[in-house]
């Protein structure tokens, strides 16, 4: 899939996630974590306002992405920020909560099972996955292969990007093989337009 232009997704990805990003840090603060992985961090904006919420907490963020990293890394912090993929990303330690803010829907739908069952091996027992993502309100089988692997859509005011197709049905049979336990999941309020294809809308799941 393309990788996102790193100065066109933090010039262009404007607020309009400002109330999921609020949601997740009163997530947090009922996890009340000690160790964090932030899987897919961009910029890295998002992960320096957890930091800000929780300055006792060591955070690790990884992105396939070097030129996200570059960003991120750019201000001093006490975060840990890796050029790293999910899939493959073994540090030595686990951690008690991890959180991905809608990167998993630009990974390939191929590399999904990978990524959540690296997700679940890194997650130390009792912690906690939230997980915001995208979800296709359509059967997905409607779409070429080449679709469904990474589909090009219209987001943000013409912003081009490429997007996974899951429907909810998949991405929970996914989370299920990855070994995860759905404690919680909800419709978030987010959504845009798949080709001819239909409608893609935002998703919250919390995984134990």
């Amino acid at each position: 899939m393309k990788e996102f232009d790193a100065n066109t997704y933090k010039d262009l990805k404007g607020d309009f996630n400002d109330a999921d990003e609020t949601l997740l840090v009163t997530l947090l603060y009922k996890a009340q974590p000690s160790r964090m992985l932030d899987i897919g961090c961009g910029d890295g904006k998002l992960t320096k306002r957890v930091a800000a919420e929780f300055p006792e907490a060591a955070i690790t963020a990884i992105d396939n992405s070097a030129d996200q990293i570059a960003l991120a890394a750019a201000q001093p912090s006490d975060i840990v920020f890796k050029c790293a993929s999910i899939t493959d990303y073994a540090p030595d330690q686990k951690f008690d909560t991890i959180f991905s803010f809608y990167a998993f829907p630009h990974m390939p739908k191929s590399l999904l099972p990978a990524a959540l069952s690296s997700a679940k091996q890194l997650l130390e027992d009792g912690g906690v996955f939230y997980l915001f993502t995208n979800i296709c309100l359509f059967d997905t089988s409607i779409a070429s292969p080449e679709d469904q692997e990474a589909c090009d859509i219209v987001f943000l005011n013409d912003w081009h990007e490429q997007i996974n197709l899951v429907s909810l049905e998949e991405m929970k049979r996914l989370i299920l093989s990855a070994g995860f336990r759905v404690e919680r999941d909800e419709q978030r309020q987010t959504g845009a337009k798949i080709k001819e294809y239909g409608n893609m809308i935002s998703w919250l799941f919390i995984l134990r």
